[in-house]
């Protein structure tokens, strides 16, 4: 009669050793596609922040050449009104001297005086019989 004792225990050793071999292969497969699936995931991320990079570099670039131009354009106001404002001083200047000038020329009339005239002569660019150019 076979030893039953005998042979359930073997059969028990030998599942139980198989099951333990078993585990291993398949932990160390599952770990190797862990493994795997984690850099897939590192990769992706990677991948994402240089998308993410390129994008904020783009904006800031976009960005920047907008504030060039808004730059730009307030610089070319300031010009543009520093021009106009310098022919209107100019304009100014000329009215204020012809409008002198007139009185300077009313008052000489009115005075008689020939000095009050020679200075509103000498004030417009006329040389006169006084001297100065």
């Amino acid at each position: 009669m076979p030893d039953w004792a005998a042979l359930i225990g073997t059969a028990a050793s030998g599942f139980v050793v198989g099951m333990t071999a078993a585990w291993r292969i398949a932990s160390v497969e599952a770990t190797k596609i862990w493994v795997e699936d984690l850099r897939h995931r590192f990769q992706v991320k990677k991948e994402d922040r240089e998308k993410l990079k390129e994008i904020r570099h783009n904006q800031l670039d976009d960005e920047h050449a907008r504030e060039r131009a808004k730059n730009e354009e307030k610089r070319k106001r300031r010009g543009t009104a520093l021009k106009e404002l310098q022919a209107s001083l100019r304009t100014a200047r000329q009215a204020s001297n012809v409008y002198i000038n007139r009185l300077d020329v009313e008052v000489a009339r009115m005075m008689g005086d020939t000095a009050a005239h020679a200075t509103s002569a000498r004030m417009a660019g006329v040389s006169g019989g006084s001297g100065y150019p």
